[in-house]
């Protein structure tokens, strides 16, 4: 009786090893090669899914004042307090700006209009004080500020596991790193105050690199 137990123990280890080793089918990993699709996501739900509440073709639709591919696209953002979306009973709802968990476009991603300039398990997003603008040649995981961006840059750091933003400092970091990736946080304690501030990045990326995260697949 215990030789057939472990026996049937070994192949339920066996099994479950196997199932793990295979990747999971319903979702890709991100990497700097995937492009979300252009519209405006209520969720960061939606956002992980890929699937946006509202696609360009749905916004002009439901907010005719203005074209989704018009550059002055932002800038009507920015004077707007409601947007109109669809309901579950197929009418119109309004909804406040700042509701809205992201918008993409041309490539770029804005997180309450925060420009997402680094994608993973933390994101790091900026803003200014004066209306942003969307460039195709700084999207997401392109060029980013260094610690001693000017003042005008307001810069955050973005859960993507629950869609918090947090103003970028070295407590937040400190607080993001422990949570998301204890060893690498470990590391990153040995340091200096000094040293930790110089390579923040440095540690940024080390974390969306070891921890990557996963966009889920259209179902077909």
């Amino acid at each position: 009786m215990y030789v057939r137990f472990r026996i049937l123990l070994l192949i339920s280890l066996i099994g479950i090893s196997r199932i793990a080793a295979y990747p999971q089918v319903d979702s890709i990993a991100y990497s700097k090669d995937f492009t979300f699709s252009d519209g405006l996501y209520l969720t960061i739900q939606d956002l992980k899914h890929n699937t946006p509440t509202l696609t360009p073709l749905n916004f002009n639709r439901y907010n005719p004042e203005i074209d989704f591919s018009d550059d002055q696209f932002l800038s009507y953002l920015n004077e707007k307090n409601k947007l109109n979306f669809p309901d579950s009973l197929g009418g119109t709802q309004r909804i406040y700006k700042q509701d809205i968990f992201a918008i993409c476009k041309n490539g770029v991603i804005l997180v309450g209009l925060k420009k997402v300039m680094v994608f993973g398990k933390v994101c790091f997003a900026t803003t200014r004080n004066s209306s942003a603008s969307i460039s195709p040649e700084t999207g997401v995981n392109g060029s980013f500020p260094t610690a001693h961006s000017p003042a005008k840059d307001l810069q955050f750091l973005v859960s993507y596991d629950s869609g918090k933003s947090y103003p970028y400092n070295l407590d937040n970091f400190e607080y993001l790193l422990r949570k998301k990736d204890k060893e690498l946080f470990d590391e990153f304690s040995k340091l200096s105050r000094k040293e930790k501030k110089n390579n923040m990045f440095i540690y940024l990326n080390r974390l969306n690199e070891r921890n990557p995260v996963y966009i889920k697949l259209a179902s077909k």
